[in-house]
């Protein structure tokens, strides 16, 4: 199912909300998202940016992760989306579920490879498998289009060598 134009009104009122969080008018986005919601519940899109609110802002990961799962539900051809779930799950740090969404995300078309690939290595450096983390971080570096991911990943690749250097430092 998705939240596709069940109403003009309401897809005016997101475009409407996502310029006020862009304008760091958090309350003002948060109220009319409600609205959204309020009206109608599988208006998957108002969850995505009100689970970042929740994640971002408020700080709460528990709840922001309760209202991508709804985003996900509602919206599953929404981009964004993926990415921010992700991204919410590794700071929950609840690898499992990430794992699964990752190779769910990789089904999407359109969804940027690079930076599934980029977020896949995160998780890996976060359970310090370094290796298989610096392996992913390069493939995400294949599928890049920009210099600035590119030389975002060899930064990372570098970091996890300094990590792996030190340790094994300690190790002798």
């Amino acid at each position: 199912m998705s939240d596709r134009f069940f109403d003009p009104e309401l897809d005016d009122w997101f475009f409407e909300a996502d310029q006020l969080l862009k304008d760091n008018r958090i309350g003002s986005g948060v109220e009319l998202l409600n609205q959204i919601v309020a009206r109608e519940p599988s208006y998957g899109r108002a969850y995505n940016h009100l689970a970042w609110v929740y994640e971002v802002k408020y700080q709460d990961l528990e709840k922001a992760w309760e209202l991508y799962s709804l985003a996900l539900k509602y919206a599953p051809d929404y981009l964004p989306v993926y990415l921010n779930a992700i991204v919410c799950l590794s700071k929950l740090e609840r690898f499992d579920e990430l794992k699964s969404l990752l190779e769910k995300a990789r089904q999407v078309p359109g969804i940027s490879r690079s930076r599934l690939l980029g977020e896949e290595a995160i998780m890996y450096e976060m359970q310090q498998d370094y290796a298989k983390a610096i392996e992913t971080y390069k493939q995400a570096i294949a599928f890049a289009l920009s210099d600035d991911d590119i030389n975002y990943y060899k930064q990372c690749i570098e970091r996890c060598r300094r990590k792996m250097d030190i340790l094994n430092d300690y190790d002798r």
